[in-house]
């Protein structure tokens, strides 16, 4: 039996099974709708909601995170600056551009896991693009492989999606976006912070008043 190929066509039908609910979606929404913060983190767009392509290159999207964080860099917040994104890199990877979490998958200096690239990449196609965009567990992967050898990429991926949570929820102090970054969002807005994350939050105290 080919599982291959089985597993290809299981990826196939889930994309259409998306697809369709776009299209179901898109024919009860008025044709000037606007992107708000609920689709994108990044300024507000007209969405065409054209079926988007699964199997855009690796490349394509590299060149779409290299874009647009050179033209967004200087719009980050006073607090996301370099003695932060120093500090995150020193508790997340100890500075290792090979690192490799085993349990979570998550990779490079900053550490970006698979949500961390997709909501990424997402939000920069739909802003840039005016359309939705899927982004595939290929894609993702692809780009994870990528971030071992180009560690810049996956700071860069990172610090985007620092200004992502910035942008999206509105978290303008530093506590939250320690909090948003490494247990979730879902935390933040129920105002609980696990173990794991106050240690986290301890770490970096320390590290900014040496």
């Amino acid at each position: 039996m080919n599982f291959e190929k089985i597993e290809k066509q299981n990826n196939n039908f889930n994309y259409y099974k998306k697809i369709i609910k776009i299209i179901l979606v898109s024919s009860l929404l008025p044709t000037n709708l606007i992107a708000k913060n609920i689709y994108s983190p990044f300024p507000p767009a007209t969405l065409n909601l054209k079926i988007p392509n699964p199997y855009e290159k690796k490349e394509s999207l590299i060149n779409k995170i290299n874009d647009f964080y050179s033209k967004h860099r200087n719009n980050f917040p006073p607090l996301l600056n370099e003695d932060f994104f120093k500090i995150i890199k020193e508790i997340e990877s100890t500075n290792n551009p090979k690192a490799v979490n085993k349990n979570s998958g998550a990779t490079g200096l900053m550490q970006v896991t698979d949500i961390c690239i997709k909501d990424v990449l997402e939000s920069i196609n739909i802003y840039t693009k005016n359309r939705f965009h899927l982004t595939t567990k290929d894609q993702i992967q692809e780009i994870k492989k990528e971030i071992l050898n180009n560690p810049k990429l996956g700071e860069k991926i990172g610090k985007l999606y620092f200004y992502f949570l910035y942008k999206r929820y509105n978290i303008n102090n530093l506590k939250g976006m320690i909090i948003a970054y490494n247990a979730g969002i879902n935390y933040l807005n129920q105002k609980k912070i696990p173990e794991e994350t106050k240690k986290y939050l301890e770490k970096y105290k320390k590290l900014a008043n040496k």
